[in-house]
This record gives C-alpha cells, structure tokens and sequence, in this order.
C-alpha cells in the first residue's frame, strides 16, 4: 500500500476505563477475558478496588454457573485459587477472589457497571 510510517495496533480499550493498581495497568477487559475462558463462571463479575491498608487492593467477584457450585470447601478454594492465578498471570498483579453463588451480582439496565472504585 506504500505506508512508510509504522503500523499502529488496535485499540485495547478506553484509558478512562483503565485502573492503577499497584503501579500496574489494569484494564476490565482484561479480567473479562481471563474469565470468559474458565469453565464454570458466568460472564457476570465485579471489580471492587479499595485501599483501607494504605495498599491499593483488587478483589474480583466472580458469579458461578449452578453446576460449578460444590459442598466441598476445598474444591471450591482451589477452583477460587485456579481463578486467582490465572488473572494474575495476565495482570501482572496480585487479585483477591471472591466467589459468589448464581444470581448474586446485581443486574443492571443498559451498559453493566463492572468496576467498583472504593479508592478515596
């Protein structure tokens, strides 16, 4: 096509939608895409940041599909574990994880509200 300048990649996402924790980048879509490829999850989650310690701190709630749920509590801790370790492979950060039975996040008309920013 004769362009002589470099190739710009997509646009991975708004940077108004971009969260800081720790110093590193954090993006919705990020955890969306981690958890759109875990067997057992809904695509229903929310982020809560919060810093009461002082440290910035991430907490994931991630809704379970009814056949994800378990009596065991170490099923479900390792499955939450699983979760965990693979959202920090792809952020870069460490994140809390929180599970919630089916039904549990709230439901909202139009856009859903992913993030929850406690930070003051």
């Amino acid at each position: 096509c004769g362009r002589t300048t470099a190739r710009m990649q997509k646009v991975r996402s708004r940077s108004d939608d971009m969260l800081i924790i720790r110093g590193t980048n954090v993006f919705p879509s990020q955890v969306e895409d981690v958890l759109a490829g875990i067997e057992g999850v809904t695509p229903h989650y929310r982020i809560v940041v919060d810093n009461a310690t002082g440290l910035d701190v991430m907490t994931v709630e991630v809704e379970l599909k009814p056949e994800a749920m378990s009596d065991s509590f170490a099923e479900m801790d390792a499955f939450r574990r699983a979760i965990a370790d693979k959202l920090k492979g792809v952020l870069l950060v460490g994140v809390q994880v929180k599970l919630v039975e089916p039904g549990g996040i709230q439901r909202t008309a139009g856009k859903a509200k992913h993030v929850d920013d406690r930070r003051k």
